[in-house]
């Protein structure tokens, strides 16, 4: 079932940060604060009152699909912004790697 998290860049310091169910802001997605489809004017207005309080900057509502504490982006871009890099370090020694 697809739900739906607020999510935003910290204007401190551009860290990815997630809008949790207390109205704070946090840097792990499974914090985020779940809401159905007909609950995202909720989130969107809370985005504003970030971005009043210089808080946050351009946030949205991404989709995603889990539970609490198993939360998982639908779209691979939102993965990526939230659990890191696609690119993993091959050991020099491996035979994977093309300049040995």
């Amino acid at each position: 079932m697809i739900q739906h998290v607020l999510t935003a860049s910290q204007l401190s310091d551009g860290a990815v940060v997630y809008l949790g169910p207390g109205g704070g802001w946090s840097g792990d997605i499974q914090s985020g604060r779940l809401v159905s489809a007909g609950e995202t004017d909720t989130l969107e207005a809370a985005g504003q009152l970030g971005l009043a309080a210089n808080i946050i900057v351009a946030p949205y509502v991404i989709d995603v699909t889990g539970a609490d504490g198993d939360i998982k982006p639908v779209r691979w871009r939102e993965c990526i912004r939230a659990f890191g890099p696609t690119v993993v370090e091959q050991d020099a020694n491996s035979s994977q790697n093309p300049r040995t």
